[in-house]
């Protein structure tokens, strides 16, 4: 088999798809648009360096489009995904998640908890044989507060932000003081119940679009890797 030296990943989120070039020295984010517009996308994707295309997706209905704009391989469709499942309903499991989590356990042999932050907050467990054995499945930060505001118009919408102050001293303040507790103690408890199963030798590696935010949040030592899920991508590509 010949490895490429490197390729496209393709990310097709919930939210957001992100395409970049992932090679061994590194990943280059090269486009990000809503997931919805991949209609539009035919001109810039044209742009895109003649490398191998490894799609990832858990939008079953854009798939299709993205594959044929774009050709390559669909990671769960084409080629198996990398890691045995103990998982009950493997047909409705993000291929995200345990590529995520197979990237995790190469640096983490002894075992992994992968916590993905994203418009959903993922938090997972790969054991040491590298078996992905499932997790939580949890609205990201950012969504906490916008919920908040779907079912109480009169109540903004916030993020959580670790630097407020308590008591909030204006109902904005108040807001954020709430959600950020809100995510705090959701980010420590399904962290820890993860931590337990893995065992006090498995890594923690935080990663998504609010990997930042999450990170400040937590209380267990941890890695933050923004680029977990394309470096998965090009794992199992060969890379």
């Amino acid at each position: 088999m010949t490895h490429p030296r490197s390729i496209l990943a393709v990310d097709i989120g919930n939210s957001a798809t992100k395409i970049a070039r992932v090679a061994r020295d590194g990943v280059q984010e090269l486009l990000r648009f809503p997931t919805g517009d991949w209609g539009s996308q035919a001109a810039a994707c044209s742009e895109l360096p003649d490398d191998p295309v490894w799609i990832c997706s858990v939008v079953d209905g854009v798939t299709p489009a993205a594959a044929q704009l774009l050709g390559g391989t669909v990671i769960g469709t084409d080629v198996p995904l990398p890691a045995p499942l103990d998982y009950d309903t493997p047909d409705t499991l993000g291929a995200d998640r345990v590529i995520a989590a197979w990237a995790a356990w190469q640096a983490h042999p002894a075992g992994a908890v992968v916590v993905d932050a994203g418009t959903a907050m993922t938090v997972d467990w790969i054991d040491q044989t590298g078996t992905f054995r499932g997790g939580a499945i949890a609205p990201g930060p950012g969504v906490l507060g916008a919920a908040l505001n779907g079912t109480a118009p009169g109540l903004d919408a916030v993020d959580p932000d670790p630097d407020v102050d308590w008591p909030g001293r204006t109902t904005r303040q108040s807001l954020v003081a709430g959600i950020t507790s809100a995510a705090r103690g959701l980010v420590r408890d399904l962290v820890g119940q993860a931590c337990d199963a893995a065992g006090a030798d498995a890594g923690v590696v935080v990663t998504g679009g609010a990997a930042l935010l999450v990170s400040t949040l937590m209380d267990r030592h941890h890695d933050v890797d923004r680029d977990l899920l394309m470096r998965g991508i090009g794992v199992v590509a060969g890379l």
